[in-house]
């Protein structure tokens, strides 16, 4: 009997824990949508994407990632790269 009240309790709040991370987490990218807007250089071998604020500024900046794992990222020269 107290196994099973111990058991309920923590699937309940197991659940509630993870449906207040899924709504807090709703501008999080998933791991598809990184592939899609991260690339990776093959000059300099460092992936990057164009990083857009979004509170109205429109001076986009691009953001580097060391260390970053290239799997599925598509293969393209980069903005410091080509410009120099």
């Amino acid at each position: 009997m107290i196994d099973h009240i111990i058991k309920t309790t923590t699937e309940n709040l197991t659940k509630a824990r993870l449906r207040n991370k899924k709504y807090k987490n709703k501008r999080s990218r998933t791991g598809s949508q990184a592939d899609d807007d991260i690339m990776y250089c093959i000059v300099c071998n460092r992936c990057w994407e164009y990083h857009k604020k979004g509170n109205g500024n429109k001076e986009d900046k691009i953001l580097y990632y060391n260390n970053f794992v290239t799997y599925g990222k598509e293969r393209v020269v980069c903005v410091y790269c080509h410009e120099h």
